[in-house]
């Protein structure tokens, strides 16, 4: 019998081939005891095993018995090392390996050893892509947006779509390794996508109520207004409106801020409501007050009139009514003749009856008081507007006012806001 050099498989003296791995045996002496090794020599020790081969329980592949055994080198010297009895290699000796047993070449890992993979081996994350695609995605569609909600939304939207496609990614993954955890990475990231998604949609209300706000304290008002409406925020949105008229009126702006405050004023209650009437109220007057700068008195009336009326009761509606209601000036003058005719003694009077008895007028009430000059023109103030007004005289002479045959005064004034009157020439002998 003789030992194979390959597998060490003890073989028949006669065979030329070993009986475990079918390799060629080489030709050998054989001693008479039928041992390959030297005669009277104890089987050579195996080399020993690290603690790793102990605890895989496979055979590994050992280095060369040489670099196993050479002791290290100091400064160019190698120490002897004292023999071991029975250690000497047999000609034509292999190592045996886990290749004889599995069949793998000794260049591979064998089963169970506990060894990393290459690089080239080791699976890459290609799902990363998605959530990579969906940032970018995301980032394209929603940068452009005016209105930082609906940046939100969009991205909300893209976001929680990537999230899905990662969900299914992490099914795909665990069906095919059959492991749920071969799809734990690509689900931790698409609930982290899905997480972001539903925060920017909550998000995006109070965002655009910020936005909206920034834009009404920066003077934006139609920016504001829009934002407030958009979130559904109306009493935010007749506030801004509120505030816009007052800077158009403070701008001059009068016909774009009647706009704005009237449509406040008519969509609006309580608090608002009389904050919009009071903001009419100063537009109208500060309007007819320009107006009345250039002289334009019938339409400063008819602006001071709609404060009146639609703003009642706030500081600039009354003084509108004030002035409105402000005593006017009346003149005339009186001839005799054709002559001027001074110191006549003249007057108005709002409350009179005609006495057909005495075919006189007879006045009551409180009378306005006047004298011709010198030109015999009169001025008499204090005349109320809308108030009708006679106009009567008594002369030194003895003269008095003249009436129409059916008792009509002749000479009557009714004033209006803002403007005085005149009675032109009273002829007291009739002419």
């Amino acid at each position: 019998m003789h030992r194979c050099p390959h597998c060490h498989f003890p073989s028949p003296a006669t065979a030329s081939r070993c009986g475990w791995c079918a390799k060629p045996l080489l030709a050998q002496a054989v001693a008479a005891s039928g041992s390959p090794y030297p005669a009277g020599g104890a089987l050579p020790a195996p080399p020993p095993m690290r603690s790793q081969e102990r605890a895989s329980g496979f055979l590994v592949d050992h280095p060369p018995l040489a670099a196993v055994a050479a002791p290290p080198t100091t400064g160019g010297t190698t120490p002897s090392q004292p023999a071991q009895p029975g250690w000497s290699m047999p000609p034509g000796y292999v190592p045996l390996t886990t290749g004889h047993i599995t069949g793998v070449p000794p260049s591979l890992p064998a089963w169970g050893a506990s060894q990393p993979l290459p690089p080239s081996a080791t699976p890459r994350p290609w799902w990363l892509i998605i959530p990579l695609a969906t940032a970018l995605i995301a980032w394209e569609m929603a940068h452009g947006q005016a209105v930082w909600g609906h940046t939100l939304t969009t991205a909300a939207r893209v976001l929680l779509a990537g999230a899905v496609a990662l969900a299914c990614t992490a099914v795909v993954l665990a069906s095919w390794q059959r492991a749920v955890l071969a799809g734990r990475g690509p689900a931790l990231v698409g609930l982290l996508l899905a997480a972001l998604g539903l925060a920017s949609w909550g998000l995006a209300q109070p965002v655009t109520y910020l936005q909206a706000q920034a834009a009404e304290n920066g003077g934006d008002y139609m920016r504001a207004v829009n934002l407030y409406l958009h979130i559904g925020s109306t009493t935010d949105a007749m506030r801004a409106r509120v505030e816009w008229g007052q800077a158009l009126t403070d701008q001059k702006a009068f016909t774009a801020a009647q706009s704005d405050l009237t449509f406040a004023l008519n969509h609006t209650t309580g608090p608002l409501h009389d904050t919009a009437r009071a903001a009419l109220g100063h537009l109208l007057w500060q309007w007819g007050s320009a107006l009345y700068a250039r002289h334009d008195i019938a339409a400063t009336r008819a602006k001071w009139t709609a404060a009146v009326a639609l703003a009642a009761g706030t500081a600039d509606a009354d003084r509108a009514a004030a002035a409105l209601a402000a005593p006017q000036a009346v003149t005339g003058r009186m001839t005799w003749h054709g002559q001027p005719l001074p110191g006549e003694h003249v007057a108005l009077a709002s409350s009179w009856q005609f006495s057909p008895e005495f075919h006189i007028l007879q006045v009551q009430g409180a009378r306005l008081d006047g004298m011709s000059g010198d030109d015999g023109t009169f001025t008499i103030t204090g005349a109320r507007p809308g108030t009708p007004y006679i106009l009567i005289w008594q002369g030194n002479a003895g003269d008095v006012t003249r009436v129409a045959d059916n008792g009509t005064p002749l000479y009557t004034i009714t004033l209006l806001p803002l403007q005085g009157g005149t009675l032109g020439t009273v002829s007291i002998d009739g002419n």
